[in-house]
């Protein structure tokens, strides 16, 4: 993947001591640190800075999905921004990184973050809008200190529990700045349980942030969106 706000690998290869082989994957260095690290210290992010960082994050998103691939992993552990030039903020781990619609997964799955992955998720599905979910999650996180609907005590989730989950009025409250209105709506938007009622593509969540406005309706015009479940190996 050649793109600012996308890691990208510059070697790898296997390293053999005693015998054993050792695969290894060398990492262009980017500056910064993970968006995780405030929010594991009890700090938020302002709204400014949140959507800046989200708005780049979304640029490599994209990139990532015109390629016919999807991340799976979207957490504030996979996004790094250094403060001084947010321009580079870069979408890091790309383990879980494969392409929709296929009807067995290719990356383990119990590793997922709960919360931040998206409901159908737990049906082992994944495809752009699933990216779409846990990037939205990230950006809440960003601005109110939590995941969407987190709670201490809900460990063993499953689809049905996020069905429940997510029918809980989400609580816009404890944000540095205000929440305004329009972002609540996208935010609510891109969180529905529905796959088919999120904004479909990271293009237009991005568009949708620049221009500070939630579309109203939303039209699926890709006979293909909805990617086939995905079953255990």
């Amino acid at each position: 993947m050649n793109h600012a706000n996308v890691i990208s690998y510059v070697e790898k290869g296997v390293f053999v001591k005693d015998e054993t082989n050792y695969p290894y994957l060398v990492t262009k260095y980017v500056q910064g640190s993970l968006v995780a690290d405030p929010l594991t210290k009890g700090r938020i992010f302002s709204l400014d800075m949140a959507l800046n960082i989200v708005k780049n994050a979304l640029k490599g998103l994209a990139h990532i999905h015109s390629l016919g691939l999807v991340h799976n992993d979207i957490t504030p552990r996979n996004i790094i921004y250094y403060p001084k030039n947010l321009s580079t903020t870069t979408i890091i781990d790309l383990a879980h990184v494969s392409a929709p619609g296929t009807d067995v997964h290719s990356f383990e799955t119990s590793d997922l973050t709960n919360y931040f992955r998206a409901p159908e998720t737990y049906n082992y599905v994944f495809d752009e809008r699933s990216d779409i979910y846990a990037m939205a999650a990230v950006l809440y996180a960003m601005l109110f200190g939590k995941a969407p609907w987190y709670s201490e005590s809900e460990e063993n989730l499953s689809y049905e529990k996020m069905k429940e989950v997510t029918f809980e009025r989400l609580s816009f409250s404890g944000s540095l700045d205000k929440c305004p209105p329009w972002l609540q709506a996208i935010l609510k938007m891109c969180l529905s349980f529905d796959p088919n009622r999120r904004i479909q593509t990271a293009e237009d969540f991005l568009q949708a942030l620049e221009r500070e406005e939630c579309p109203r309706t939303w039209k699926i015009t890709r006979k293909d969106r909805v990617c086939p479940s995905r079953r255990e190996v």
